[in-house]
Parts: C-alpha cells; structure tokens; sequence
C-alpha cells in the first residue's frame, strides 16, 4: 500500500466541515429544523450551544478517520481519476453509511425526508473526498 497524503486527508475533513454548514445552513436548513421538530429557543439554549460545539469537534475527528479510511482505500483500489476516486465514495456511501443509517432512522419514527436531508450530506461529501484523494497523491 502507498503513502497516504496527509495534507489531502486534512483538507478533505475540512471540506466536508464547510459542506455540513453549507447543506444545512444555506441548503437544507428550514427543512431540516421543521423535520427534526426543534424550534429555535431549544437550539439556542446555553446547554445546546455547548453541545453544538462538541459536535462540531467529534465532526472535524471523524471526518478525519473517514478521509483516512477512503484514503487507505484509493490506494487499495488504485483509484487514480475523479470516477474511480467518486464512484469509491458512492459505494463507501452505500455500504456502509445507508446501511447503518437508514435502519436506525426508520426505527426512530422521524419523517423519511428528514433522512434523505441526513444521507444527502455524506453522499456528496464522500464522492468529493473520494475524488480529491484520488487525484492528489
């Protein structure tokens, strides 16, 4: 197996930081609050604030393993063009984030489309980092 770029990994999770506040700030925001049944008071209560960014650091690290996993990944496979380096990350999306996702969220009783708002967002994160890491080696 060849050396993982770092520096890659490092701005993918970052990437995928900046798609999360994009998706579901600018995207998905009115629908995503509607669906999950918070209302604005219980998202800025002190205690939630504080949660939030607890959230946003479990993010950074996890985006992290994940960039480092789809990039240990493309070098297994020897994805070297922006198809391969998307088509890993749709299948990584598929059999892994689908299937242990879709489950628990059926099992929750939150509304479907709530779900695709959810899945949407590593589905797009994951072909992008697949792809970078793909070509930048």
């Amino acid at each position: 197996m060849g050396q993982i770029n770092l520096l890659a990994v490092m701005v993918c999770a970052f990437i995928n930081m900046a798609l999360g506040a994009i998706w579901y700030s600018l995207l998905f925001n009115r629908d995503w609050v509607r669906l999950t049944g918070l209302t604005a008071e219980q998202m800025h209560r002190p205690e939630n604030i504080k949660k939030t960014r607890h959230g946003y650091i479990a993010s950074l690290i996890c985006y992290l393993i994940l960039a480092c996993t789809l990039a240990i990944l493309v070098t297994y496979v020897n994805a070297t063009t922006l198809t391969a380096g998307m088509e890993l990350g749709f299948i990584c999306w598929l059999g892994f984030t689908v299937t242990t996702y879709l489950p628990n969220h059926l099992f929750s009783l939150k509304p479907l489309p709530l779900a695709l708002i959810n899945l949407g967002y590593p589905l797009v994160g994951m072909c992008l980092m697949g792809a970078l890491l793909a070509v930048w080696r």
